[in-house]
Formats: C-alpha cells, sequence, structure tokens
C-alpha cells in the first residue's frame, strides 16, 4: 500500500506504524498472514469476544482439575466402552467432591449443621443410586473377560 509522503510526514501516528520511505511514496506492506493475525487480535481485544471467551476459561479449568485429580489422560483400559465407563466413573468421582464443597460452604454460612447431615445423606443416595447405575454398566461390559473360578475348582476335583 503507498500512501503521499506529505500525508505521512504530517500523520500523528507516525511512529506507530511500519511505514517505510521509499523513493516516490511511502510503503506498508504486510502478507497474508500478518492481515490475519491483525484481524485476530483486533477482535480478540472486543468487549464481545472476552464475555464469550470467560466461559471457555471456567471449562478449561474444570477440565484441568479433572485430569489432575484423576488421572483421566492415562487410563490403563482400551476399547470405547471401558473408556466411556472409567471416565464417567471419575467424572462422577470429581463432581460429588465439587458438590461436597459447595454443600459446605452453603452450611457454614447458614449455620445449621442439622440441616447439612440432611444434605449430604441425600448426595450420598444419589451418588448411590447412580454408582449402581454405572456398576450394571461395567459388569456388562467385562462380563466377557471375567474368569470363572467355579469351572476351574470343578476340573481340579
Amino acid at each position: 500500500m503507498a500512501f503521499n509522503p506529505e500525508h505521512c510526514i504530517n500523520c500523528s501516528l507516525r511512529g506507530d506504524y511500519p511505514v517505510k520511505q521509499g523513493k516516490r511514496y511511502h510503503y506498508l506492506r504486510y502478507d497474508d498472514k500478518a492481515l490475519r493475525i491483525t484481524k485476530r487480535r483486533t477482535r480478540e481485544e472486543s468487549i464481545e469476544f472476552k464475555d464469550r471467551y470467560r466461559w471457555r476459561a471456567g471449562i478449561e479449568g474444570s477440565i484441568s482439575a479433572y485430569d489432575a485429580r484423576t488421572g483421566v489422560k492415562k487410563l490403563r483400559v482400551r476399547g470405547l466402552k471401558a473408556v466411556r465407563f472409567c471416565a464417567t466413573l471419575k467424572a462422577i468421582g470429581v463432581n460429588i467432591f465439587r458438590a461436597t464443597a459447595a454443600q459446605k460452604a452453603i452450611n457454614y454460612e447458614k449455620g445449621s449443621p442439622e440441616e447439612g447431615k440432611f444434605r449430604l445423606y441425600h448426595v450420598i443416595l444419589v451418588f448411590k443410586e447412580h454408582s449402581e447405575t454405572t456398576w450394571r454398566q461395567f459388569r456388562n461390559i467385562f462380563a466377557p473377560f471375567a474368569y470363572n473360578y467355579e469351572s476351574e475348582i470343578k476340573m481340579s476335583v
């Protein structure tokens, strides 16, 4: 992009832009990559972008805590069903920790230990129901791989 030298000399923003002086004109040279980067950085500075991006930051923190607490990225199982099962169990565990922490904060504000016990029993009951369902799924997934001890005992007698 070429500019008349008179425009650049009188410009108050002259030091802010990478304009190079040529023989007849002043030039602003850029490539597609520099243009894309500039557009992206301008968009990232907008209020709308920051408002939408803050949700992602919260989710990334939750996923990071999920991995740090449970080691979900290094599972000892293979296969889609087994991985889904293990990741679900780990997510349930993290959610129980988070629910307990939230419940403790609520109880601390209210100052009522009896009400906190009732809610804790409710959390335990919900966890029990979820874990029974999950264990049933676990048995169904790994049933073909189960070792039959009874048949070994019969064969040895």
